[in-house]
């Protein structure tokens, strides 16, 4: 896993760029039958390191749980190589997730363990869309001037009995 995630000691990380064609080709990514259908993101290199993908016709191996256990594993040494230098570097003790890994309920579990952070919120679409959320606040936090609310709950409309509710 170190050839394909390489970490920097201030948090940062570097991909081992020959595992991958994201960055460097087009990857087909489309909606078929109400399912997501994405074209491989990796290269053949990763097989050539990992071994051949599983097809879905086929039975989960001791390899395949391994490699599993693996990727948890230089998630969370990731994970927790960029959380304890930005409690560092901002001294909050209060930390909110969101995005694809904010789904990674393992890791979350350990935060309190293994960083400084003592409050988790994860917000409550951990998913991609997490970030898209997260992004769309911070633009109206600005055009609002501050204005301040609380996430509560997870479904966001605008509320006439509450003012301050997000329009």
């Amino acid at each position: 896993m170190r050839q394909v995630v390489n970490l920097k000691p201030d948090g940062r990380f570097e991909l081992g760029l020959s595992y991958f064609r994201h960055h460097a080709e087009y990857v087909p990514y489309q909606w078929e039958s109400g399912s997501p259908e994405v074209g491989d993101l990796f290269s053949p290199a990763l097989e050539d390191l990992l071994g051949p993908r599983r097809r879905a016709h086929e039975p989960l191996e001791e390899r395949h749980r391994d490699i599993a256990r693996s990727v948890q594993a230089m998630y969370e040494e990731a994970f927790f190589n960029l959380l304890i230098p930005l409690q560092k570097r901002n001294g909050l003790t209060n930390l909110t997730l969101a995005g694809g890994c904010a789904a990674n309920s393992v890791a979350n579990g350990k935060v309190r363990r293994m960083t400084p952070f003592r409050r988790v919120y994860v917000h409550s679409a951990a998913g991609d869309a997490g970030g898209a959320i997260g992004a769309a606040y911070a633009v109206w936090d600005r055009l609002s001037g501050g204005r301040f609310f609380i996430v509560d709950h997870a479904f966001w409309v605008r509320n006439s009995r509450n003012p301050k509710s997000p329009r």
